[in-house]
């Protein structure tokens, strides 16, 4: 009878071989764990965007397809939006104004019948629109026509 040589019959992966592959595929992981995270927050930036978008949609629409006085053109820029949070707890300030072409000098609201003021819906991270450090997530503006005073 011939001796089987336990040495010369290797097949199949030994435990060393196994534990450096495991090795090799937790450092690419590893290498891919950043790519992952700034996604995820890039994903969460986004829904605050978002949600401020729709936000100040709903806030230009009812107003960008009529034509109104100047009473109340007043009225809706003296109006305070509502202050929301997303879905993450972000507080969302909304800010309406009016555009800089549609003011008198002396900062009223410059209203000539048959005429357009554009108005400007803003939100933003801060309570005053100017605020230091306040990010602005959207802005959007309408023209809407002046049918009388």
């Amino acid at each position: 009878m011939r001796a089987i040589d336990s040495l010369g019959d290797e097949r199949g992966f030994g435990l060393v071989e196994a534990l450096v592959s495991m090795f090799l595929l937790a450092l690419i992981a590893v290498a891919f764990l950043p790519l992952l995270v700034t996604g995820l927050q890039a994903a969460t930036a986004n829904t605050t965007v978002t949600t401020a978008t729709q936000v100040v949609n709903e806030q230009l629409s009812p107003i960008s397809a009529h034509e109104f006085t100047c009473t109340e053109v007043k009225q809706w820029l003296q109006e305070t939006p509502s202050t929301l949070e997303d879905s993450r707890g972000v507080t969302i300030y909304v800010h309406r104004a009016m555009g800089s072409a549609s003011t008198n000098p002396d900062g009223s609201l410059l209203c000539a019948t048959g005429g357009t003021v554009t108005l400007q819906v803003t939100a933003t991270s801060a309570s005053a629109p100017a605020a230091v450090g306040a990010s602005t997530y959207t802005s959007a503006g309408a023209i809407v026509r002046i049918k009388g005073p």
